[in-house]
């Protein structure tokens, strides 16, 4: 049976709000109960301290209130008791004329007895009279002080609590400790309800964005890209809120992307194409002859089409993690000499210079018939975007345990909002389709830099230029 997060979370926190107040209910009643013996105990502990010091001050010895003790039990009394009511031989006083009896409990306490010299007077945990009493056992009793003289010592039984008897049901304890035990009892219910009540709202207010990122996304599905929710915390469900807004829009700008790239290749895989077939055709049926400029002009739209179908395949075979690549040391200043030659006839046709300043190059890790096709693109793209009496820098130093090898151009440049996206596959500056490229030139160079363990970037001005950045790691031995 399937929950909603709600619920679920909802019967988490009541759990765990059962068991704490159960734990809490335990550890108060248990305290609540200790406590209320020690008061007990205590308060018959000082009426029986007391009682002991009026004997003293009217026989003017402890041995007053055992002789008392003694003639209640029917033993032959030691001195004469003093007129008026028996004395307690329990700790608790008797209740004044008139008064209700004191209900039991509490009252069969029996405390001991020791004079000023530490022996006992009255008989204490199974020790006779005249028994020395320990130090710890006179530590633990209660002082008895009459006009400043300490007479003697009451004592207390080491587990007083254990001779408390049970209360009657009606007496004053009972309706004390259960009066305590509803009001516990009430207070963790509203805490409960308190407690639920505020995971109710807490967790409506978690799943309500989680439940708009679901919508989000099944509209996404259906089709509808480039959807977003609106971002309302900066917890992890708001952070959540944002990478799906992000990914989202990604994906709307790659479908874009792909749909141009669909459009693109077949625009440039139909002109050749055509132009190849129209030529064959006439030559074919008579109506042109085959003549040498003809032939070729088809061949040269034919290695075009070889050079687009060629770059559809590096990039399928990028995409599917393929790529051959050999890699090897390579001295960086030589790579970048002989790029330039390689481009020094078109270069000079373009009017372009083309200059080298890579002395201090590092040796790189890297194929280097890959490493000429990166340059051979870079610097091919920048030939068609730099004007005639422009400059070409090829550059490359050590950057930490990269080189950082250069293509600057003193060329157009590429607009903000097109530059971010400049290695994307069918992506050109001028957003239009002025030139003989699909667009994958740039996509090639970062798939091939990324299979030899390096990154690409770009950065430009528009009006001042443009640079292009291939970073590889520098060779080590070993």
């Amino acid at each position: 049976m399937s929950r909603s997060l709600r619920t679920r979370w909802m019967l988490a926190l009541a759990a765990v709000c059962i068991v704490e107040a159960a734990l809490v209910a335990v550890a108060v009643r248990a305290t609540t109960a200790g406590a209320f013996e020690r008061f007990l105990v205590e308060e018959a502990l000082v009426g029986f301290a007391d009682d002991v010091e009026a004997a003293v001050r009217e026989t003017g010895s402890v041995e007053g209130f055992r002789g008392a003790r003694r003639a209640r039990g029917g033993a032959p009394a030691g001195p004469p008791l003093p007129d008026g009511p028996p004395l307690p031989l329990d700790g608790r006083r008797p209740p004044p004329p008139g008064a209700a009896a004191p209900p039991p409990g509490g009252g069969a306490i029996r405390f001991g007895l020791a004079d000023a010299q530490g022996r006992l007077v009255m008989p204490f945990e199974g020790d006779p009279p005249g028994t020395a009493v320990p130090a710890a056992v006179l530590a633990r009793g209660e002082p008895l002080m009459v006009d400043g003289r300490r007479v003697g010592t009451a004592l207390v039984p080491a587990d007083v609590s254990t001779v408390l008897p049970g209360f009657a049901p009606r007496s004053p304890e009972a309706r004390f400790l259960r009066a305590s035990s509803a009001a516990l009892a009430g207070a963790l219910a509203l805490a409960l309800a308190v407690a639920l009540g505020l995971g109710w709202v807490l967790a409506g207010r978690t799943v309500r964005p989680l439940r708009a990122l679901t919508a989000a996304a099944d509209d996404v599905a259906a089709g509808d890209l480039g959807r977003t929710v609106a971002v309302e915390t900066d917890d992890e469900v708001g952070r959540l809120a944002h990478a799906f807004n992000a990914m989202s829009a990604r994906l709307a700008e790659a479908t874009a992307l792909r749909r141009r790239l669909t459009a693109d290749v077949a625009h440039d895989l139909r002109t050749p194409l055509t132009a190849v077939i129209a030529t064959l055709e006439a030559v074919g049926d008579g109506s042109l002859p085959a003549t040498p400029p003809r032939m070729r002009a088809a061949h040269a739209e034919a290695v075009r089409l070889g050079r687009l179908v060629e770059s559809l395949h590096t990039l399928a075979l990028a995409d599917a993690h393929e790529l051959p690549v050999h890699t090897t040391r390579l001295e960086t200043a030589e790579a970048l000499r002989y790029a330039a030659v390689a481009v020094e006839a078109a270069a000079a046709a373009a009017d372009v210079t083309v200059v080298v300043d890579a002395d201090d190059a590092p040796a790189v890790r890297a194929d280097p018939d890959r490493l000429a096709q990166v340059m051979g693109n870079l610097i091919g793209n920048a030939l068609r975007h730099t004007p005639p009496g422009g400059r070409l820098t090829l550059g490359a130093h050590a950057d930490g345990a990269e080189a950082v090898l250069t293509v600057a151009d003193t060329g157009e440049g590429i607009p903000a909002d097109v530059l971010p996206y400049v290695f994307e596959r069918s992506v050109r500056a001028d957003a239009a389709r002025s030139g003989d490229g699909s667009g994958l030139g740039l996509s090639i160079v970062r798939a091939l830099v990324e299979a030899m363990g390096g990154r690409v970037g770009m950065a430009s001005r528009p009006g001042e230029g443009t640079t292009a950045t291939v970073r590889l790691p520098v060779w080590t031995e070993g």
